[in-house]
């Protein structure tokens, strides 16, 4: 959308994209803080280590489970599946009201700064 904003009318050149819209996204890109999407998102993310503890979960999953993040970190994603690097499949998912939830499960690997990829990113929707 931005993009269509930067430029009205279609371009007369490659030249002109070359300067135009095109130009700006490495600026917005950078600019952008990760966690914040991650914490703004309205899918449920959560990170975990190479075992599946939660090392960080999102508003959203928190308002799926019931339960505080700070609940939350350092216990086992139950949703999610250990030696599986990455794959989507339907689970269970239990509130802490009692109410379990059938919920669609995609898990991948993610990576650090340093190449290390033990770490899950894992989105939950219900």
């Amino acid at each position: 959308m931005l993009e269509l904003m930067a430029h009205r009318g279609p371009p007369r050149s490659t030249a002109a994209l070359r300067g135009g819209p095109l130009a700006v996204r490495p600026r917005l890109v950078a600019d952008i803080d990760p966690a914040s999407v991650i914490r703004q998102a309205a899918c449920a993310v959560v990170i975990t280590d190479a075992q599946l503890s939660i090392v960080a979960a999102n508003p959203a999953y928190t308002a799926l489970t019931g339960r505080a993040e700070f609940e939350l970190l350092g216990t086992p994603l139950t949703v999610g599946r250990t030696g599986v690097l990455s794959g989507s499949w339907e689970s269970t998912l239990r509130h802490a009201d009692g109410r379990l939830r059938t919920v669609w499960v995609s898990q991948a690997p993610l990576r650090d700064r340093r190449g290390d990829g033990s770490w899950r990113v894992v989105t939950v929707s219900d």
